[in-house]
Formats: C-alpha cells, sequence, structure tokens
C-alpha cells in the first residue's frame, strides 16, 4: 500500500479515541459502571478503525458505506482491505465488546475485558498506521 499522512482531522480523532480509552480506564478504576466502560471503549475501537480505513483506502467512503453511519466494530473489521492482516481472534474480541446487552442476556465483559480488547485493536492499528506512513 502507499505512504499516506495522517490529516489534522484524523490526528484530532486518534487523540479523541486515546481519550476515550483513558476515560474507560479512568472508570474502570473508580466505579463498577460497565456499559460506561464499554461505551468508551468501543468508541476509541471504532475511531482508530475507522482512522485505519481512511487513510488506507485515501476515502471516506468504503463500498458505498459512509464510514460516519456504521459503529459496527464487526462490519469495520471485515470491510478492512485484504492487504490488512488482522491478528487473530481480533473479530470475536470485538463483537465481545460491543454485543451486550440487557435484552440479549448475554453477560458484559468485565471492566478490565473492555478495557485489555480496546487497548488490543488500538494498539494493533496503531502499529498498521506506522507501516502505512
Amino acid at each position: 500500500m502507499p505512504t499516506r499522512s495522517i490529516s489534522p482531522i484524523l490526528q484530532r480523532m486518534l487523540i479523541q479515541a486515546d481519550e476515550d480509552l483513558a476515560v474507560a480506564k479512568l472508570i474502570a478504576l473508580h466505579s463498577p459502571y460497565r456499559e460506561s466502560v464499554r461505551f468508551h471503549c468501543q468508541q476509541a475501537a471504532e475511531r482508530y478503525l475507522k482512522a485505519l480505513f481512511i487513510i488506507s483506502e485515501d476515502m471516506y467512503l468504503f463500498n458505498d458505506l459512509p464510514l460516519d453511519i456504521t459503529h459496527s466494530l464487526r462490519t469495520l473489521l471485515e470491510l478492512l482491505p485484504d492487504e490488512i492482516v488482522q491478528p487473530e481472534g481480533m473479530k470475536e474480541k470485538a463483537i465481545l465488546l460491543q454485543t451486550y446487552s440487557r435484552a440479549s442476556g448475554v453477560d458484559a465483559p468485565s471492566n478490565e475485558q473492555s478495557v485489555t480488547i480496546s487497548e488490543e485493536i488500538c494498539n494493533w492499528v496503531k502499529s498498521e498506521l506506522k507501516k502505512l506512513n
């Protein structure tokens, strides 16, 4: 893939993602609020994945799917270009991070699990972004 630079808008998106992850860690340390932790973890991972799309594809649309209307980590991972090799189990971890709901009967990941999954996704994307720059 060609080398791409990170625009100021994308830099801001990544800063927001890092802030989301930092907030999730603070909440996880000081409270039992799983949904809030998971929300901020999901936001951080989503922003990093969207930045990777934009840089790798040099566009704001991918397969006619506007990136601002999908919040599914699974969808974002499934639509990554074939040249970007995902670590084994990444999609399953992303699904765990975002599939919990009271109505589903699925247990929410612990605060520690949510933070760990989000960190793994964000760190992996950071390493992919370095390869593209």
